[in-house]
Protein backbone atom coordinates (compact mmCIF):
# COMPACT_ATOMS: atom_id res chain seq x y z
CA UNK A 1 0.00 0.00 0.00
CA UNK A 2 1.49 3.49 -0.91
CA UNK A 3 0.99 5.77 2.56
CA UNK A 4 3.74 7.59 3.77
CA UNK A 5 4.09 8.03 7.64
CA UNK A 6 4.81 11.43 8.80
CA UNK A 7 5.76 12.92 12.86
CA UNK A 8 3.44 16.37 12.03
CA UNK A 9 0.90 17.35 9.09
CA UNK A 10 1.59 15.98 6.15
CA UNK A 11 2.96 19.01 3.77
CA UNK A 12 3.40 19.14 0.19
CA UNK A 13 6.76 18.69 -1.55
CA UNK A 14 8.67 18.77 -4.89
CA UNK A 15 9.36 15.53 -6.68
CA UNK A 16 11.36 15.45 -9.96
CA UNK A 17 9.54 12.87 -12.42
CA UNK A 18 11.81 11.27 -14.88
CA UNK A 19 12.50 7.90 -16.64
CA UNK A 20 15.89 7.36 -18.76
CA UNK A 21 14.92 4.64 -21.21
CA UNK A 22 10.92 4.14 -21.63
CA UNK A 23 9.88 0.61 -21.39
CA UNK A 24 7.54 -0.98 -24.24
CA UNK A 25 5.04 -1.87 -20.68
CA UNK A 26 3.15 0.58 -18.63
CA UNK A 27 5.40 2.10 -16.25
CA UNK A 28 4.62 4.15 -13.56
CA UNK A 29 6.09 7.78 -14.16
CA UNK A 30 3.85 9.26 -11.02
CA UNK A 31 1.60 7.83 -8.31
CA UNK A 32 -0.79 9.37 -5.37
CA UNK A 33 0.17 8.24 -1.83
CA UNK A 34 -1.88 8.61 1.31
CA UNK A 35 -0.63 9.09 4.95
CA UNK A 36 -0.21 8.00 8.25
CA UNK A 37 -0.30 11.53 10.45
CA UNK A 38 -0.67 11.78 14.11
CA UNK A 39 -4.22 12.17 15.90
CA UNK A 40 -4.52 11.61 19.52
CA UNK A 41 -7.57 13.27 19.79
CA UNK A 42 -9.29 10.32 17.92
CA UNK A 43 -11.25 13.07 15.73
CA UNK A 44 -10.70 11.61 12.12
CA UNK A 45 -12.63 7.89 11.18
CA UNK A 46 -9.86 6.38 8.96
CA UNK A 47 -7.45 5.17 11.16
CA UNK A 48 -4.18 3.61 11.05
CA UNK A 49 -4.08 -0.40 11.31
CA UNK A 50 -0.82 -0.07 12.95
CA UNK A 51 -1.41 3.00 15.84
CA UNK A 52 -4.84 3.83 16.86
CA UNK A 53 -3.09 7.44 17.30
CA UNK A 54 -2.75 7.91 14.06
CA UNK A 55 -5.16 8.77 11.13
CA UNK A 56 -5.19 8.15 7.29
CA UNK A 57 -4.99 11.31 5.44
CA UNK A 58 -5.59 11.13 1.77
CA UNK A 59 -2.93 12.12 -1.04
CA UNK A 60 -2.06 13.76 -4.25
CA UNK A 61 0.03 14.32 -6.84
CA UNK A 62 -0.42 17.59 -9.02
CA UNK A 63 1.95 17.35 -12.16
CA UNK A 64 2.92 21.18 -12.56
CA UNK A 65 4.95 21.12 -15.98
CA UNK A 66 4.35 19.48 -19.45
CA UNK A 67 6.41 16.08 -20.04
CA UNK A 68 8.90 16.74 -22.25
CA UNK A 69 9.65 13.57 -24.22
CA UNK A 70 13.26 13.21 -26.20
CA UNK A 71 13.72 10.59 -28.53
CA UNK A 72 17.02 9.35 -28.69
CA UNK A 73 16.31 6.80 -31.54
CA UNK A 74 18.00 8.49 -34.92
CA UNK A 75 16.29 6.90 -37.51
CA UNK A 76 12.74 5.77 -36.28
CA UNK A 77 9.75 7.98 -34.83
CA UNK A 78 8.79 6.57 -31.49
CA UNK A 79 5.59 6.61 -30.07
CA UNK A 80 4.50 7.21 -26.15
CA UNK A 81 1.07 6.26 -24.40
CA UNK A 82 0.34 8.47 -20.87
CA UNK A 83 -2.31 6.99 -19.50
CA UNK A 84 -4.06 7.72 -15.81
CA UNK A 85 -5.08 4.16 -13.87
CA UNK A 86 -7.58 4.97 -11.16
CA UNK A 87 -7.07 3.66 -8.03
CA UNK A 88 -10.44 1.57 -8.96
CA UNK A 89 -7.77 -0.10 -11.67
CA UNK A 90 -9.78 1.98 -14.38
CA UNK A 91 -7.23 3.31 -16.97
CA UNK A 92 -7.78 6.08 -19.02
CA UNK A 93 -5.72 6.96 -22.15
CA UNK A 94 -4.49 10.31 -21.86
CA UNK A 95 -2.86 11.29 -25.07
CA UNK A 96 -1.18 8.50 -27.45
CA UNK A 97 2.00 10.80 -29.34
CA UNK A 98 4.68 10.12 -31.88
CA UNK A 99 7.74 11.69 -31.39
CA UNK A 100 10.01 12.09 -34.89
CA UNK A 101 13.93 10.69 -34.17
CA UNK A 102 15.68 13.07 -32.59
CA UNK A 103 13.47 15.41 -31.43
CA UNK A 104 11.79 16.74 -28.18
CA UNK A 105 8.16 16.85 -27.20
CA UNK A 106 6.28 19.28 -24.74
CA UNK A 107 3.11 16.93 -23.74
CA UNK A 108 0.81 19.03 -21.68
CA UNK A 109 -0.18 17.06 -19.00
CA UNK A 110 0.36 20.35 -16.67
CA UNK A 111 -2.54 19.91 -13.77
CA UNK A 112 -3.28 16.60 -14.16
CA UNK A 113 -3.95 15.90 -10.33
CA UNK A 114 -3.48 11.96 -9.23
CA UNK A 115 -5.56 10.97 -6.08
CA UNK A 116 -5.42 8.49 -3.24
CA UNK A 117 -8.39 8.82 -1.56
CA UNK A 118 -10.14 4.97 -0.70
CA UNK A 119 -7.55 4.09 2.48
CA UNK A 120 -8.40 0.75 1.68
CA UNK A 121 -6.67 0.47 -2.18
CA UNK A 122 -3.55 -0.70 -2.57
CA UNK A 123 -2.76 2.22 -4.24
CA UNK A 124 -3.81 5.61 -5.84
CA UNK A 125 -4.21 7.34 -9.21
CA UNK A 126 -1.02 6.18 -11.11
CA UNK A 127 0.32 8.13 -14.19
CA UNK A 128 2.40 5.75 -16.86
CA UNK A 129 4.29 5.53 -19.88
CA UNK A 130 4.44 2.86 -22.62
CA UNK A 131 7.18 3.13 -25.65
CA UNK A 132 5.86 1.63 -28.83
CA UNK A 133 10.03 0.89 -28.94
CA UNK A 134 11.50 -0.06 -25.71
CA UNK A 135 14.49 2.26 -24.12
CA UNK A 136 15.09 5.12 -26.60
CA UNK A 137 12.33 7.44 -24.72
CA UNK A 138 13.61 9.79 -22.18
CA UNK A 139 10.90 11.16 -19.80
CA UNK A 140 11.27 14.65 -17.29
CA UNK A 141 8.55 16.66 -15.81
CA UNK A 142 8.14 17.98 -11.96
CA UNK A 143 5.43 17.40 -9.72
CA UNK A 144 4.35 18.35 -5.96
CA UNK A 145 3.10 15.60 -3.67
CA UNK A 146 1.52 15.57 -0.52
CA UNK A 147 -1.60 15.43 1.21
CA UNK A 148 -5.09 16.53 0.54
CA UNK A 149 -6.79 19.19 2.23
CA UNK A 150 -10.05 18.00 4.41
CA UNK A 151 -12.87 19.44 5.88
CA UNK A 152 -13.10 18.65 9.46
CA UNK A 153 -15.49 16.04 10.63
Amino acid sequence: MARISTQGPAVARPVKLSLNAVPSIPTVLAEADDYSVPDAQQVWPHRDPGDINRRIQPGEALIESPLFVYNGDPGEAVTITLDVELEDGTVIVHSVTRIPPGETASLPIAGQRLLKLDPDAAFGDRLRATASKANVLQVMASATKGATEEDQP
